[in-house]
């Protein structure tokens, strides 16, 4: 009997990185993941990025650009649709490693985890970059610190309600969502492999706004510890 393999939907919010969008794509198809849903939402880029994302159409099950509210309300959208046992997101400008998908698929059909994380890789290039530090000693020091990158981290589709990220929130949407997934399921599973690597230029948002990121993470740490200590 043919294994089944759970469906994965992986969602992309994209909006004017052309340069790096479809090594993002290929990463995800070249994969030939067999039950897979991967989804775009632009933003309404003004640089050649639908003309990428066109050559592979055949490869995306859902594509819309149009104006939106930023980060969060993008990935909102995608998630709205996604319809894969198993979800992730992958910013346009970031990559898989390898076959993740395949490992994360054999993770879940053996352990059925509700969140699971993998190491990544983080620079201004795979040859030039190093490992993101990861480490998970309490729930108070996660909610004050993200310790696992988004790049990496994969969760159950019916986890939480959705929709799952705040939209007040410009930079650690993802942070936020991950402490709901620790609040209510405990700590992710760790799987023993690099999945992901996370691209640092002078364009991505960590670089240009690191200041606004630094506050919303002060802000929602602030207001998790605080439920933690009750």
């Amino acid at each position: 009997m043919e294994k089944r393999y759970p469906k994965i939907s992986i969602v992309i919010p994209s909006y004017n990185q052309g340069s790096f969008i479809e090594e993002t794509i290929l990463s995800i198809i070249n994969q030939k993941y067999p039950n897979l849903e991967l989804i775009i939402i632009d933003g309404l880029s003004t640089d050649n990025t639908l003309d990428i994302i066109k050559k592979y159409n055949g490869s995306i099950n859902y594509f819309i650009s149009e104006s939106d509210n930023g980060q969060s309300h993008a990935l909102n959208k995608g998630f709205q649709i996604a319809s894969g046992e198993i979800c992730a997101y992958l910013n346009s400008d970031d990559i898989y490693i390898g076959n993740i998908l395949w490992e994360i698929a054999e993770k879940y059909l053996k352990d059925k985890f509700k969140w699971i994380y993998t190491d990544v890789l983080f620079g201004n290039s795979i040859k030039n970059s190093k490992y993101f530090e990861r480490r998970i000693s309490s729930f108070e020091e996660f909610c004050a610190i993200q310790t696992i990158a988004q790049q990496g981290v994969f969760w159950e589709n019916n986890s939480l309600k959705k929709p799952w990220f705040d939209e007040n929130l410009l930079y650690v949407m993802d942070h936020k969502f991950f402490i709901e997934l620790y609040k209510n399921f405990g700590k992710p599973i760790y799987l023993n492999t690099t999945g992901a690597f996370f691209r640092i230029h002078e364009d991505s948002k960590t670089s240009k706004f690191e200041n606004i990121l630094f506050n919303e993470r002060k802000k929602i740490g602030l207001k998790y510890a605080d439920i933690s200590e009750n």
